[in-house]
């Protein structure tokens, strides 16, 4: 494989195929102070931009974007890519949905997006933009994980999978400041499930708290209540009154989580977010 070739560039447009043949080099170019789109071809390639506000797409190949100064939208495209975003604001650009890909924080500063098929490193990115809509990048993290959350209550309680606006209804609950929130908490989320025609339909409108708790066992965890466990939720709910936390506790639970985390994300994948308060 060839070395890198490094070219300077000043003008507003470069394509990478324009000068270097994409197929047998690995490209290098650093732009100066216009807003710059620089193209990658199929090797692996090294952008740096400079001042302007610049557009890097590093096609196929494992490639290093650097975004420099200004607001930046980075496309790592194919292959195992790096995504500096450097100051000013910058924006890590997807065609796919949100829930075609795995976002998950690294908790060093940076980010890793994947599908499976391509892998980004994102570090200095503010924002993440998708073929449904575009948001900072930890609330791309946690309107997946309120999603997650709300389809396992749907599937503990309903037996079913939740339809799209009822979905979109209750995340936005949870994530809009307007509706009072970033508004509800998931506990009175919960508790509200209790209050609906589909709950009282299958659990009977005056329900008993002992006849809840074994319900939610069998129903939930799909097995009779241990006796320390069953003391502890009914005093609970007839100490509080509060039926929501015994359904967070269980619907979040490890064993519950690894039981539908494959149905869930079978679901949400054909979940988009055109419904969705995005921050």
């Amino acid at each position: 494989m060839s070395a890198y070739e490094t070219n300077e560039i000043e003008d507003d447009y470069l394509h990478s195929d324009s000068s270097v043949d994409a197929e047998t080099h690995n490209d290098s170019f650093r732009s100066q102070d216009d807003d710059d789109v620089l193209e990658g071809g199929i090797e692996d390639d090294f952008f740096s931009s400079g001042l302007g506000n610049d557009h890097l797409d590093g096609g196929e190949g494992d490639d290093h974007l650097d975004g420099g100064e200004g607001d930046d939208d980075l496309s790592g495209g194919s292959g195992h890519n790096t995504l500096l975003g450097g100051n000013g604001t910058d924006t890590a650009v997807y065609t796919y949905s949100r829930n075609h890909v795995d976002i998950h924080d690294n908790d060093d500063g940076t980010y890793t997006v994947t599908d499976g098929t391509f892998e980004d490193t994102l570090s200095g990115v503010e924002h993440i933009s998708f073929s449904d809509g575009s948001m900072s990048v930890d609330y791309a993290i946690e309107i997946r994980a309120h999603q997650e959350e709300i389809a396992r209550f749907y599937n503990a309680l309903f037996e079913r999978d939740p339809d799209e606006d009822g979905l979109a209804y209750w995340v936005n609950n949870l994530t809009d400041p307007a509706i009072g929130g970033g508004g509800s908490n998931i506990q009175s989320i919960a508790q509200a499930f209790t209050q609906s025609t589909e709950f009282q339909a299958l659990y009977g409108a005056d329900v008993s708290n002992s006849d809840f708790v074994n319900l939610l066992y069998q129903n939930i965890l799909h097995r009779t209540a241990d006796q320390s466990g069953y003391d502890y939720w009914l005093n609970e709910i007839n100490e509080t009154g509060d039926r929501g936390s015994m359904i967070v506790g269980f619907s979040n639970s490890v064993e519950y989580a690894s039981e539908t985390a494959s149905s869930i994300d079978n679901f949400l994948a054909t979940v988009t977010l055109n419904n969705y308060i995005l921050g």
